[in-house]
C-alpha cells in the first residue's frame, strides 16, 4: 500500500543555523518558537521559502525563529545565539506544509518511508529496485517499528522526483514486497557544501 502525503515537503538546510527573535523578545520576554522555515543558499533559488518563522518573529515579539543569518538580517531580527547545530557537518531538515507541490526542477530528491518483514535478505530485496532503475540513494536510516519486535521502518532519500518514470517504477516494485510504503514528498535538491 502506498500513501503520498500531498502537502508534505522536506527542505534540506545548508546554511549554519541561528536562533533569532524580534528585539523586544530578545530582551528577556518569554518567547515561543514559531514556524521553523529557514532561508537557505543565496536566496535566489530558495526565495520562495523565505516567509515563515523569521517573518513571524518580526511581526510578533513573543516568537523566536530558527533561521539563517540572512533571514535575521532581512527581517531585522536580533540574533540570540549563532551556530546552534551540534555538528557542523550535519544537515538540518525541516518539514514544510503546503497546499501544492513544488514544481519539478530536474534536480530533485524524493523521501520515502517503508517497513519490511523480518526475514533473511529483506533489505537487499528492498534496495534492489533502486539499483536496477539507476537511482542513487543518498540516505538510508532505520528505526525499530513500534508495532512488532524485529520489524523496522526505513527512511530513504533518493535523487529524482517520484513523478519521474524510473523513480515511480522502483517505488511500485518496492510496494510489492513491503508492509507499507509512504512517499513523504519531493523537493529541490540542495547545493552541496
Amino acid at each position: 500500500m502506498r500513501t503520498i502525503l500531498s502537502p508534505l515537503f522536506i527542505l534540506a538546510l545548508l546554511a549554519g543555523m541561528t536562533t533569532a527573535a524580534a528585539p523586544a523578545a530578545a530582551q528577556g520576554n518569554p518567547i515561543k518558537i514559531g514556524a521553523i522555515l529557514p532561508l537557505t543558499g543565496s536566496g535566489a533559488s530558495y526565495g520562495v521559502w523565505m516567509k515563515g518563522g523569521a517573518e513571524m518573529a518580526a511581526e510578533d515579539t513573543s516568537i523566536a525563529a530558527i533561521a539563517s543569518k540572512l533571514a535575521a538580517e532581512i527581517y531585522g531580527l536580533k540574533i540570540i545565539k549563532e551556530h546552534i547545530e551540534d555538528n557542523v557537518n550535519n544537515f538540518t531538515r525541516f518539514l514544510v506544509i503546503a497546499k501544492k507541490h513544488p514544481s519539478r526542477t530536474g534536480r530533485d530528491k524524493t523521501s520515502i518511508l517503508f517497513a519490511i518483514k523480518d526475514k533473511s535478505g529483506a533489505l537487499y530485496e528492498m534496495l534492489k529496485p533502486f539499483a536496477e532503475h539507476g537511482i542513487n540513494l543518498t540516505k538510508i536510516e532505520s528505526r525499530p517499528s513500534r508495532k512488532k519486535p524485529w520489524e523496522y521502518n526505513f527512511f530513504v532519500d533518493m535523487e529524482g522526483h517520484y513523478e519521474e518514470e524510473n523513480v515511480r517504477s522502483a517505488i511500485e516494485e518496492l510496494e510489492k514486497t513491503c508492509l507499507f510504503v509512504k512517499i513523504l514528498g519531493a523537493y529541490p535538491a540542495g547545493e552541496a557544501r
